[in-house]
């Protein structure tokens, strides 16, 4: 069969979908490039960079000042890992409200409808969402993480680091991802669905509360779970996310968005 024509008789290229990593990751990058536009964000930034400096001041100094008795080590090393979450943790609880206003502001806006007119499906967009959601708090993540181990080993000398307890250091860093990645889906779960970035964000608020609540029960259980169940707690976590997002996007009827658009 000849190939269809156009006016001047020049055959038309067949139209090609674009990989789905590919499309994911440009909706993920236009998320970023929003989420950055706010002056607040970075003012918001710098805050989150001071915390580790206070942890560090104000409440690690003490016990490492008292090394001189035979526990303080251990709990020196108790302390550094927890205060090792929190200072990564922090910043992750970005992705949640990043993550609220992934699809109802952008209704608001009106700026959602052209996203849903291309070939693009369902899970690739709100794969790219949730992504352009966790990268920029996780960068954020990993910087305030980066100045709390330097800032104990300028004041206590690299020597300090030792007393992090290297297995369950490791998990609190792998905790971090899982927890954003379980904020940043269930937000653009709820986010797709209500028609208003305020009631988005307040239930982004909830869903926040309720996983760190949860994740200080999980790390205080860890002494008497064991390292190999944290382990599988931090897997389940990763895996419920990916389940919550591929859920939401079969769940999903954008054609109720374009109509109600349209109407």
């Amino acid at each position: 069969m000849d190939e269809p024509t156009g006016g001047h008789g020049l055959s038309r290229a067949p139209i090609r979908k674009a990989p789905p990593l590919q499309v994911i990751w440009v909706i993920a990058w236009r998320h970023i490039k929003e989420s950055l536009h706010n002056r607040s964000t970075y003012l918001m930034a710098a805050f989150y960079l001071l915390v580790p400096l206070g942890l560090v001041l104000f409440t690690l100094r003490p016990v490492m000042l008292a090394a001189g008795t035979e526990t303080a080590p251990q709990q020196a090393g108790g302390l550094m890992a927890f205060y090792l979450l929190m200072a990564g943790l922090l910043p992750c609880t970005w992705s949640v409200g990043i993550a609220a206003g992934a699809f109802a502001a952008e209704k608001e806006q009106g700026s959602l409808t052209p996203l849903l007119a291309t070939p693009a499906s369902n899970t690739s967009i709100f794969a790219g969402k949730v992504v352009g959601a966790v990268l920029p708090a996780l960068t954020l993540s990993v910087s305030n993480i980066l100045v709390y181990l330097v800032a104990i080993a300028l004041l206590f000398g690299p020597a300090a680091l030792g007393l992090l307890p290297p297995g369950f250091s490791l998990l609190m860093l792998a905790l971090l991802p899982a927890m954003s990645l379980l904020g940043a889906g269930l937000s653009s779960m709820i986010s797709a669905r209500v028609n208003t970035e305020q009631v988005a964000n307040q239930y982004g608020s909830l869903i926040l509360t309720v996983i760190t609540v949860g994740l200080f029960f999980l790390v205080l259980r860890v002494a008497a779970w064991g390292l190999a169940a944290f382990a599988g707690a931090v897997a389940l976590v990763f895996t419920v996310s990916v389940a919550i997002i591929l859920i939401s996007a079969r769940t999903w009827r954008r054609e109720e968005v374009m109509a109600r658009r349209d109407a």
